[in-house]
């Protein structure tokens, strides 16, 4: 535990260097939300829509999705393979800190930034926008919970085979940007053809999007969506675990 927890708090100190990557990935969320919070009828209740606006039911969602995504796939797996590329990896395998103690020191420290993200998100949506809570709360964060899950395994697996930084990073954009045009946060589900709508649901961010808009309306997480991101939590968990090198 000590070993684990000094490792935690030098990632920490390395992650609050990143002037880009993690700046990005904390405030483009909070950039859409304010972007469209003032814009024209965003904030308008809408019959269509069950009485909710289009930004309580669109815009705080894809934001929230957003945050779950950004750190999964733009920065772990470059980060893990930046170590394996400079042999960091390969030096902790003959120390007495094994080098899983690194992962768990990453994974400690992008999960406290990932949460204190979400809450800084649900916080200015709700006090500085005046946004009403999702009728389910316990579901919606359920579907985060395993929306991260999902999404991290996806980053741990490009992070597992990935020789170099350069690689893991063009794979992690390969894997984030068609999930957010698939899974509706590009474009709205309904404008998107079905067999797209119907892929996009069958992928981390679309199936956590689709899930936290049920638990939003109080219409509650679909079967589906919950089985898409278990499947993928544990599917791909465990690939990571077994395919991972460090060298």
């Amino acid at each position: 535990m000590k070993a684990l927890r000094k490792a935690t708090l030098t990632e920490f100190r390395l992650l609050r260097r990143d002037r880009v990557t993690l700046p990005l990935a904390l405030l483009l969320p909070l950039g859409l939300l304010l972007g469209f919070g003032f814009g024209d009828g965003m904030r308008e209740a809408l019959p269509e829509l069950g009485g909710f606006t289009a930004f309580e039911l669109f815009i705080v969602p894809i934001a929230l999705v957003l945050v779950v995504m950004m750190l999964p796939l733009q920065v772990l797996p470059g980060t893990l393979a930046t170590y394996r590329e400079r042999g960091v990896l390969r030096r902790m395998a003959t120390t007495p800190v094994h080098p899983a103690t690194l992962l768990g020191a990453q994974l400690t420290v992008h999960l406290g930034t990932l949460v204190a993200s979400l809450v800084l998100t649900s916080a200015i949506a709700g006090l500085a926008l005046g946004v009403a809570g999702p009728r389910q709360p316990g579901a919606a964060v359920g579907v985060l919970a395993l929306g991260i899950g999902a999404l991290y395994g996806m980053g741990l697996a490009v992070a597992a085979l990935a020789p170099k930084a350069s690689t893991a990073t063009a794979a992690g954009m390969a894997l984030f940007f068609p999930q957010l045009l698939l899974g509706g946060l590009m474009v709205p589900a309904d404008q998107l053809p079905d067999v797209m709508v119907r892929l996009g649901r069958l992928l981390p961010a679309g199936a956590t999007l689709a899930g936290l808009q049920g638990a939003w309306t109080g219409d509650g997480i679909g079967v589906l969506h919950l089985v898409v991101l278990a499947a993928w939590t544990l599917g791909l968990g465990t690939f990571a675990a077994a395919r991972f090198r460090w060298s």
